[in-house]
């Protein structure tokens, strides 16, 4: 596995899969979109073992090498240093919510 953080693996499997779409890849892998969300962006510091195994599971990977990866991610973080995450800048925003785009409940 040559990706450089676990962030960028779950990302570049949802971009050669599901053309990047984390919603696709939810109901594909059966997994939360929150959760996908959340290890794309570096947001879990250590995921549940059970979703590794459902992920790992799903897409042909090896537990031992991805979680070795995820060990990885976290010695950067104990050591001070930035965790390698996805390049989000030609993704545009989602939709806003009401309240966020300036208008009234009533």
């Amino acid at each position: 596995m040559d990706d450089r953080s676990f962030p960028k693996l779950v990302m570049r499997i949802a971009e050669e899969r599901h053309g990047g779409n984390l919603l696709e890849m939810s109901h594909h892998a059966r997994l939360p979109q929150s959760t996908l969300f959340r290890w794309t962006h570096g947001l879990a510091q250590v995921p549940r073992l059970e979703l590794l195994e459902k992920f790992c599971g799903k897409y042909s990977l090896s537990l031992p090498a991805v979680w070795d990866l995820v060990c990885r991610d976290v010695h950067r973080v104990i050591a001070g240093r930035e965790v390698p995450l996805p390049d989000f800048s030609d993704r545009r925003p989602g939709p806003k919510g009401k309240l966020a785009a300036g208008r009234r409940r009533r």
